[in-house]
């Protein structure tokens, strides 16, 4: 056996690191599943020289087998950062033919709907009474929260809460546990305030902001190789022709339950250091 380089021992270490990473470190904060409460989050602004216009990303996924899976009719630039044209999606044809050939009362058609690609959004946010809220991490909803957050921007008095300056902390109420959970009364605070009164602190959070990895980076598409086999195994346990798969699927739903859509520094006084904030924020373009 040859004996491994240096190199070749580094580039071994390198792979364990990001393998270990990328099974111990999840992408999104969340609250827990298990428990209901009222979670204290700041949304943040969109980082403009990333080139982004709005606060959030949207996407749509697949699930199956509780695994997400992007659906490859969308135009998106991957983690790679590499531009994904939209081509067709083995899981849109299955659930539009199981819409249009099977009743709406049948498990069929509980099927489909539990296979449709949700809209998902991330942003990224702060943590109150996190272990460093200075450090924004990423979460993700769905369709109802997003819409919220769109009603509460554009058609009540709560003016524009992602501001870091005259913002808004956000109380993400949670009802329910695991797949039963919804954030339904989830409501601003009702006082604007700084993200953070010190500016250390406020620097800090920019600074880490600004080093996040972009929403993007988050996104990887299977090959439609890849979803047509995962769609089979979930349909049926086993590999199976494309002409199988939809008699399969058929024959497989009432077996199936439809699955529903599943994240001290010291205070200063803020009129003296109001010019201070505001040049800080320019600063950062923020």
């Amino acid at each position: 056996m040859n004996e491994m380089s240096k190199t070749e021992f580094q580039e071994l270490l390198e792979a364990m690191k990001k393998d270990k990473e990328g099974t111990n470190k999840r992408k999104f904060w969340s609250p827990p599943s298990d428990k209901e409460g009222t979670y204290v989050i700041r949304f943040l602004p969109q980082v403009k020289k990333n080139g982004e216009k709005v606060f959030y990303f949207h996407h749509r996924a697949h699930w199956l087998n509780g695994n997400p899976y992007e659906c490859p009719k969308q135009t998106i630039t991957d983690k790679n950062g590499n531009l994904h044209e939209a081509e067709e999606c083995p899981i849109c044809k299955l659930v539009k033919k199981l819409y249009d050939t099977t009743d709406k009362e049948s498990d069929e058609y509980k099927l489909a709907g539990s296979l449709k690609a949700q809209d998902r959004y991330i942003y990224r946010i702060v943590v109150r009474g996190s272990e460093d809220e200075a450090q924004p991490v990423f979460y993700e909803s769905g369709k109802k929260l997003f819409e919220s957050l769109y009603h509460i921007l554009t058609e009540t008095d709560f003016g524009n809460i992602v501001d870091l300056k005259d913002g808004r902390d956000f109380n993400l109420v949670k009802k329910g546990t695991k797949r039963k959970s919804n954030y339904d009364t989830s409501t601003p605070s009702a006082n604007v305030s700084m993200v953070f009164k010190s500016k250390e602190d406020l620097f800090k959070l920019i600074t880490n902001l600004e080093a996040m990895p972009t929403f993007s980076s988050l996104i990887e598409f299977s090959s439609v190789e890849s979803l047509k086999k995962a769609l089979k195994e979930y349909i049926s346990g086993e590999d199976s022709s494309d002409e199988e798969l939809e008699e399969t699927a058929i024959a497989a739903a009432t077996n199936k339950a439809a699955k529903s859509e599943a994240s001290s520094q010291p205070v200063e006084d803020e009129d003296d250091d109001d010019d201070e904030v505001s040049r800080l924020l320019k600063e950062f373009e923020l």
